[in-house]
């Protein structure tokens, strides 16, 4: 009797983990040449919750990606939109997924500025983030410039290890974050510190 019921429980486990991913949707974001561009991606069911992308970084609502995502969802509409920092319209939409189907989906991001190439770059002064996940943060945005928080109140990322030797790191050819940015955060408000050892 035991045995039958290992055996029922299993198949019936089995059975609800296909029901509840029976369908991969996979987003292309890219330009207007067909490069693909990392970006913020808010993806949500009929019922508003939002989807995570398994290995990808993911906070609340959204999660950001290399220009490329496969996801194993549910049958059903989901709705998305996707950026890419303020220098790109962001893209709405839905889509539908069939069971047991593997549905493709290509967006397009329209640049309206490219402030890099005046001499402007982007930046962020207020980042806490993992630090392995900082150059995809960067890239997503279309941020240059970002000072990570890893230390304040009562959290020090540096508390039980040596300080990095270099700080200022380079994740390409014209982004840059430094690690050691810290947050002094009290019923006032907040004061942050910048490059300080």
């Amino acid at each position: 009797m035991r045995w039958f019921l290992v055996l029922a429980v299993t198949i019936v486990t089995s059975t609800q983990v296909t029901l509840l991913f029976a369908a991969t949707l996979e987003i292309t974001v890219a330009d207007k040449v067909g490069k693909r561009l990392p970006c913020r991606i808010h993806l949500t069911d009929a019922a508003g919750t939002a989807q995570r992308a398994e290995g990808l970084p993911f906070w609340q609502d959204h999660f950001v990606c290399p220009g490329f995502v496969a996801l194993q969802l549910e049958t059903g509409k989901y709705y998305f939109e996707i950026e890419r920092g303020p220098e790109y319209l962001p893209a709405v939409g839905s889509v539908e997924l069939p069971d047991g189907k593997q549905k493709k989906l290509t967006v397009l991001l329209h640049r309206i500025a490219n402030l890099a190439k005046r001499g402007w770059w982007s930046g962020e002064l207020h980042v806490h983030r993992a630090i392995d996940e900082v150059p995809l943060h960067l890239r997503a945005e279309d941020l240059h410039v970002a000072p990570v928080i890893t230390w304040w109140n009562g959290r020090d990322l540096w508390r039980d290890r040596s300080l990095p030797k270099t700080t200022l790191i380079k994740a390409d050819a014209d982004r840059y974050y430094d690690v050691m940015a810290g947050e002094d955060e009290r019923e006032g408000g907040a004061l942050m510190y910048f490059g300080l050892k």
